[in-house]
């Protein structure tokens, strides 16, 4: 019973560890495989669909936040924040001012992009995210627990090539 009790309180620590560095990888590999989706989905409705009436009623905001909620599984549309960039940093499509809004404001937003966007631009999208550990559970000090939060961030960029 001894010997347990001192290999077991490490050992759960430990695990304790494994499993919350594993959710802040798995929350990371979604929100980089998010952000590579919502720049694809911005690529395509480049200047070519901009063109056809069809295609305008999918390029907007709404749209686009759909498409991020449904790449996005697990993450809470409340705590999570995009900006994109649309012909480089001064013209901000998402956002205003290099800040971040979150994804559930855009929903059901039918705001089309600014100005078509011309083949050859570049287009990039960032998305944030909280990621609040319980690791500060196990550190000893007397208080009020409070949890550790870390804004864990993905970005992606391309360019519209039709």
């Amino acid at each position: 019973m001894v010997e347990f009790a001192l290999v077991g309180i490490g050992l759960v620590f430990v695990l304790i560890c494994i499993f919350e560095m594993a959710r802040g990888m798995w929350i990371y590999h979604t929100l980089a495989h998010t952000s590579k989706e919502a720049t694809r989905y911005l690529i395509v409705h480049g200047e070519e669909c901009q063109k056809r009436a069809n295609c305008l009623t999918e390029a907007t905001q709404g749209a686009l936040a759909q498409r991020i909620q449904y790449h996005g599984v697990g993450l809470l549309p409340n705590s999570l924040e995009i900006q994109a960039y649309v012909g480089g940093s001064g013209n901000q499509v998402i956002g205003s001012g290099g800040g971040y809004v979150t994804v559930s404001s855009l929903s059901g937003s039918a705001t089309t992009w600014a100005a078509p966007a011309q083949k050859n631009t570049s287009v990039e999208v960032a998305l944030r995210y909280p990621f609040r550990s319980a690791l500060a559970l196990l550190w000893p000090r007397s208080g009020r627990v409070t949890f550790t939060m870390v804004q864990l961030g993905a970005s992606s960029w391309d360019t519209i090539q039709f």
